[in-house]
């Protein structure tokens, strides 16, 4: 069978629409919104919607995450690395080493190996619980990094952060850092705790935190902000209602790179997600026969991985071929 004849035979189809992803010739959705579906939740986060899917798979930790918002859902909770079964599918939630509770997911369907991985970070963190894989004849993976972010270095850039926080503070100011209420702001406090230097949270971010402890994550050293904080380095999430202090310096530490922005040496650019390097080095280890590609730069990752021997497929929302 030639290789053109391989990419014509789809061992897996899926289907993108605005509710999200979904396997066909099944029940299962993956991290939609859509109501009246079983769905697949990869992360707290993702869940934007009050009650919008009757029923959902995810981990403990998300559920928990989950709460402080207030929501009440009926979820089927599941434990990493503990097969379970529903109809005629066999699934098993892996760390995706992304956020606390964060899985990805594999599933066994018509004689077929799903890994449903778009959301996976291959990176160590001491908060975070290592991600894991399975070999699978099919691979759903992540494209969400620019050019620009492909290239940045997260140790480079944390130790830049470190040295701008320092040398704000041998100046004996402190700054505000604006970044993601998870995992991001938890990798930041942990980074400054392990340097001695003080830090005060959003009450939002304080009670993630609190979670990522009640699950033995070492998060560091903290305190709850206040408007009477001083003397400490303040961490926000971004979109707070709260102001920010105006007399302050502020940071930003983003997931990418904006490549229609100038270089800001207030800007820190930490990516959640796999770059392309890491996710060659997933499709390595995982063998698949095919890979679907998923997210804002589907295209340019397909491009990168065009020379690998194997299958790659572009999923778009409705058919939408994405910009990038």
């Amino acid at each position: 069978m030639s290789s053109t004849d391989i990419k014509k035979d789809k061992l897996v189809k899926f289907e993108y629409n605005s509710g999200g992803v979904f396997l066909q010739d099944s029940i299962l959705g993956f991290d939609t919104q859509k109501s009246g579906v079983l769905s697949f939740l990869s992360e707290a986060s993702f869940l934007t919607h009050d009650n919008s899917i009757t029923k959902f798979i995810t981990t403990e930790e998300n559920v928990k995450l989950l709460s402080l918002k207030k929501r009440v859902f009926t979820p089927l909770t599941c434990q990493y690395n503990r097969p379970f079964s529903i109809g005629t599918l066999k699934m098993e939630l892996l760390p995706s080493g992304s956020s606390l509770g964060g899985a990805s997911l594999y599933i066994e369907h018509n004689k077929n190996r799903i890994l449903y991985a778009p959301y996976i970070c291959t990176q160590k963190f001491s908060t975070l619980r290592q991600f894991q894989l399975k070999k699978a004849s099919t691979l759903v993976l992540g494209a969400f990094l620019s050019d620009e972010g492909i290239k940045s270095n997260r140790k480079k850039e944390k130790d830049r952060l470190v040295e701008k926080v320092k040398s704000y503070l041998n100046e004996d100011i402190y700054p505000v850092i604006v970044c993601r209420q998870t995992p991001i702001a938890q990798e930041v406090v942990h980074l400054l705790s392990t340097h001695s230097i003080p830090v005060a949270t959003h009450s939002s971010i304080h009670a993630i935190n609190k979670v990522y402890e009640s699950f033995g994550s070492n998060i560091g050293s903290y305190s709850l902000y206040s408007k009477y904080t001083k003397n400490k380095v303040i961490i926000l999430p971004f979109n707070t209602h709260k102001p920010y202090p105006q007399d302050r310096p502020l940071l930003t530490i983003k997931d990418n790179c904006d490549t229609t922005l100038t270089y800001d040496e207030s800007c820190f650019y930490l990516n959640a997600y796999c770059n392309i390097k890491e996710i060659k080095e997933i499709i390595t280890t995982v063998s698949p026969r095919e890979v679907y590609i998923i997210g804002p730069y589907t295209k340019r990752y397909c491009q990168e991985l065009s020379e690998e021997d194997i299958s790659i497929y572009p999923l778009y929302p409705n058919g939408q071929e994405s910009l990038f």
